[in-house]
């Protein structure tokens, strides 16, 4: 079953697939069937309803491909994955061999270091913090203005003073 609503869920998925590469491949190197079985703890035989090869090649011909709705199914799973691995072949994380076999490239174990959702959290902090700080630049020009325009009714409060008292002593 997928589950592709939370954002954080969908970079664990890509943090899960450059971890397998990592640490349970040969040469930072796996089929898809051994990716498949590490990312989705399935068989991929038994859940063979798909050509991979096939599924990238209309994916990465077709210049909509996230504009589909992945089902909650078995082929579903292994889509995901392909899609995944487009994804991170095409941002330079992972090579895809003719014969899709993963590979992880130095990009990658770089990537895999500090991971998807550890720079997703930090982004989310950072616009807190920011918006935090926002709020309080507000807040402190608020009172900024309400000083100073009481220094300057003070200011024209004393001058009409004197102005009396300069006027009475005539």
């Amino acid at each position: 079953m997928t589950s592709d609503k939370s954002t954080e869920k969908s970079l664990e998925y890509l943090d899960k697939i450059l971890e397998s590469l990592v640490a349970y491949a040969t040469a930072y190197t796996l089929s898809f069937e051994e990716l498949y079985k590490q990312v989705n703890n399935r068989d991929f035989k038994s859940d063979n309803k798909f050509n991979a090869m096939n599924h990238l090649i209309s994916i990465s011909d077709d210049k909509n491909f996230f504009d589909f709705v992945i089902s909650d199914n078995q082929k579903a799973l292994g889509e995901k994955l392909v899609e995944a691995c487009y994804y991170l072949n095409k941002n330079g994380f992972i090579r895809i061999s003719p014969n899709f076999d993963v590979k992880i490239t130095f990009s990658g174990i770089l990537k895999h270091s500090f991971g998807f959702v550890q720079d997703y959290q930090k982004e989310i902090e950072s616009e807190r913090r920011l918006h935090q700080v926002e709020e309080i630049q507000k807040n402190q020009n608020r009172w900024i203005i309400a000083l100073t325009f009481l220094i300057a009714v003070g200011t024209l409060v004393s001058s009409y003073y004197y102005l009396i008292l300069i006027c009475n002593e005539t």
